[in-house]
């Protein structure tokens, strides 16, 4: 399987985030692809996530309420719930993916890997270290929200 063609190949277009310009231009790479599907999901009522590795790319993960649990979605290369398919198909060496949401971030690497502690390895970082910094972001994301929001987030 080859890696996200248009990550992969020179892009000589203006980038853009803004959502109505993306439908406009419909140009991009695989950020585009990502913050467009990301946003799309969002206003159907979707819970979703913007996947970022720090290998260089990017996906969605939306939650599926019938199994509970996130699903992979990769818009630029029409993929869903393959989450192996960097390390396996594209021989990719993931070290960090991070899972931003509206209400939290989450390190979902081991999703992505079918070898965490050989990744964790890879890291080179003190992992309770990491895990008391993004709780502590979590927090400040989460003292945002009114108590309404708050038990919302609690509940799911």
């Amino acid at each position: 399987m080859k890696r996200c063609s248009t990550c992969s190949s020179e892009f000589r277009f203006p980038r853009f985030n803004a959502i109505r310009k993306l439908l406009e231009t419909r140009s991009g790479r695989c950020g585009e692809a990502a913050n467009l599907f990301t946003c799309l999901c969002r206003a159907l009522s979707f819970r979703a996530r913007y996947i970022h590795d720090t290998t260089d790319h990017v996906w969605t993960e939306v939650y599926s309420e019938s199994e509970h649990r996130w699903l992979h979605c990769d818009a630029c290369e029409n993929l869903c719930d393959s989450p192996l398919v960097y390390e396996k198909g594209w021989k990719k060496d993931l070290i960090f993916c991070t899972a931003f949401a509206k209400d939290h971030i989450q390190d979902v690497t081991w999703r992505y890997v079918s070898d965490f502690k050989q990744t964790k390895l890879r890291r080179n970082i003190n992992e309770n270290k990491y895990a008391k910094v993004i709780h502590r972001i979590n927090q400040n994301i989460q003292a945002q929200f009114n108590q309404q929001e708050k038990q919302q987030i609690i509940s799911f």
